[in-house]
């Protein structure tokens, strides 16, 4: 039930007004892939649970590695390493998503709240750390070349062994563990593929030295196992590698040759049993072996993933993973993963009929009445789906040359001649009609989503990218040259032709009064598809936005590398965090909530936000001493007005339909009391 309630004292007005927080919009939730979406780059079994991090920024955690939650570090960025010491977290990465620069060191006390360290050099002056460890009382993170800190506590650092490190020619080291007394670290070199390549060592994390590891290629990870390092990669021959040494300085090779030659990343031990994961060099699937001693190996087979980055092993589980992956197994042999299995690009989703419908790659289609809990599906056409809208009670989605699809339950599809063999990118409907376009500047319209028309758009040369309907008007946009196209029609037949100087653009949608449209650094508005003006706010000159929706008085974008922002007037907007790296690709609202989907098969869901109440105005007329109310609400809901003098007992007064427009109430009886309450109710 919502409320509202305006009061009157001696034809005094005092009106109580609720206004929409931008707040749930700041939390956005996944629900596909699970846990995360993003690339889960390191992962530790420590202080009685399982934490893992992300190249989005992101912190999980777990105690059974089954049931995770995942939280913000506070920053967008990449974190690619993680360990735990002296009752605290360090994490390690770089200021940008997906392994991009600038080191950065977080620490946190329960790897929740989570604090930025200062390094001993400009963090805009290195490259991302990608590993840390602890022992004997010290951390030491390593990343690019030149880089080796240390530090007694997490917060004041030290840089070390610069000038070994460079003339060793270090591309980057990626890996360190402790054991025995010694640090060993381990990487890359400019030189791998023609001289074996070094391992370093260090009693303290000071002093290091080097060692021949014998192997040219690459050495991702290192562990200390069951009183043994274990180092893991690849060579330039068909080698998959394992090097394994109690002291870090001389090695064993435990090399073997693998199908289509794995690279392994990361291993770890538990159970008597080692687990080695990471890529097959030959189509990037992941892979996983296991072995009893270090020395022979067994491929293990597991739900197809992409690469594998990290493992760990607690409370009698072993974890695996990648990107948008999650695997978890008791044995290391049976391996059961997260989500509903679809890492499938998908581009566009809808509200209606009382679910969300998404559309993607290879015929995806997925379906789900809370936005929370997803069935997976196909429409039984193999090409790529770009866009989806609804309207007279038939889903249409459309695609990759030419593709056009209808179905009456999202679930059951039938596929129709559009007339055209280029892409079909964006689809709306409104007054009876679908409308979509596509970049070679056509534009198609059809009544039921099953006969289409193309229509003369007289926008030869533009790229058009979308299509959204307001009131008496369709608009479509996209680009013509380095600039801007907007086409209108009050019919979808005939289209007149505007060239506004605001820059590409992707997408468009309609609602509150206006037009927004977005794109490549822009968010424009209009009140009449026309004239338009560029926003208050905007993005980088190189973002793209791809896509904007309108609900609850609020307006989204969603686009690159998992950007969102939100504006209630379509001028002033505010940027949130969505927890992704990926690009979103399609925005709907629907059950109090907004969802987004993406590539690699993301799907993100806002908090729900408060029910957008009645809006009661006072207005006072003494010519006629009568006492009128204009009320406004959301379109299509019943609202009982209640009346009372002491806010205990209420009285109804009327009913009335809300169409989203203000409608005057008239209450004959004001006059008759030294104070009025009003309430607005709904179910």
């Amino acid at each position: 039930m919502d409320r509202f309630y305006s009061r009157i004292l001696a034809l005094g007005i005092i009106v109580q007004i609720g206004a929409l927080g931008a707040e749930p919009l700041n939390q956005w939730h996944w629900r596909n892939p699970l846990p995360t979406g993003n690339t889960i780059t390191a992962v530790i079994y420590a202080n009685g649970e399982f934490t893992a991090l992300d190249d989005g920024g992101e912190v999980l955690t777990s105690v059974d590695g089954v049931s995770w939650t995942v939280r913000s570090c506070g920053r967008v960025c990449y974190l690619g390493g993680i360990a735990y010491g002296n009752d605290r977290y360090v994490a390690v990465g770089g200021n940008y998503h997906s392994s991009g620069g600038g080191g950065l060191i977080l620490t946190s006390p329960d790897g929740i709240v989570w604090t930025e360290q200062v390094l001993p050099v400009p963090a805009t002056s290195i490259g991302p750390l990608r590993g840390v460890t602890y022992g004997n009382g010290t951390f030491v993170a390593v990343g690019q070349a030149d880089e080796i800190f240390s530090s007694p506590d997490g917060v004041e650092w030290t840089i070390q062994a610069a000038t070994l490190v460079s003339q060793l020619n270090f591309v980057s080291l990626y890996g360190i563990a402790y054991g025995n007394g010694t640090f060993v670290a381990v990487g890359d070199t400019w030189t791998s593929f023609s001289v074996d390549e070094p391992i370093l060592t260090s009693p303290d994390g000071t002093n290091w030295s080097a060692v021949d590891s014998g192997i040219m290629g690459i050495l991702p990870g290192v562990n200390f196992l069951n009183g043994a390092f274990v180092a893991v990669g690849s060579d330039i021959s068909t080698k998959t590698v394992i090097l394994v040494s109690s002291d870090g300085t001389m090695w064993t090779n435990n090399s073997f040759s693998s199908p289509g030659q794995a690279r392994f990343t990361t291993v770890s031990y538990g159970a008597g049993t080692y687990v080695a994961a990471g890529t097959a060099l030959s189509g990037g699937a992941g892979v996983i072996y296991t072995s009893p001693d270090a020395h022979t190996w067994t491929r293990r087979k597991f739900a197809a993933t992409s690469g594998l980055n990290a493992t760990a092993y607690g409370v009698g589980t072993f974890v695996a993973t990648g990107a948008g992956t999650l695997l978890t197994s008791t044995n290391g042999i049976e391996w059961t993963g997260l989500g509903s299995g679809s890492w499938t690009n998908l581009a566009g989703v809808v509200y209606a009929q009382g679910e969300f419908v998404a559309v993607g790659d290879g015929g995806t289609a997925l379906r789900s009445t809370d936005g929370l809990r997803w069935t997976s599906g196909a429409t039984g056409i193999s090409g790529n789906f770009r866009s989806i809208a609804c309207g007279g009670g038939v889903f249409v989605a459309t695609g990759d040359a030419g593709a056009a699809l209808t179905s009456t339950n999202g679930v059951d599809w039938e596929e129709h001649s559009s007339g055209v063999t280029t892409d079909i990118v964006d689809v709306c409907y409104g007054n009876g009609t679908f409308a979509a376009v596509t970049p070679d500047g056509d534009i198609l319209t059809s009544s039921n989503g099953t006969q289409w028309v193309v229509q003369n758009s007289g926008a030869a040369g533009a790229y058009l990218s979308g299509v959204a309907f307001g009131p008496g008007r369709f608009v479509a946009v996209g680009a013509l040259g380095s600039g801007s196209i907007v086409l209108t029609s009050s019919d979808g037949l005939a289209w007149a032709s505007h060239t506004p100087q605001v820059g590409p653009l992707m997408g468009v949608c309609y609602g509150g009064g206006m037009f927004v449209a977005v794109g490549t650094g822009t968010i424009a508005t209009s009140a009449d598809g026309i004239n338009w003006t560029m926003g208050n706010f905007q993005p980088g000159a190189n973002q793209e936005l791809y896509r904007v929706g309108y609900a609850h008085g609020t307006f989204v974008i969603v686009g690159q590398s998992g950007a969102i922002f939100s504006s209630t007037n379509g001028l002033d907007w505010a940027g949130h965090n969505s927890g992704s790296a990926n690009n979103l690709r399609g925005v709907a609202y629907g059950g109090r909530t907004f969802v987004t989907v993406g590539d690699a098969g993301v799907i993100l869901q806002s908090d729900p936000l408060p029910i957008w109440g009645l809006r009661l105005i006072p207005v006072v007329s003494p010519a006629k001493g009568l006492f009128t109310l204009e009320a406004r609400g959301p379109a299509n809901q019943t609202w009982e007005i209640d009346t009372s003098t002491n806010l205990s007992d209420w009285i109804p007064f009327t009913e009335f339909w809300s169409t989203n427009q203000m409608i005057p109430l008239i209450d004959l009886a004001a006059t008759n009391y030294s104070k009025r309450f009003y309430r607005g109710q709904t179910w």
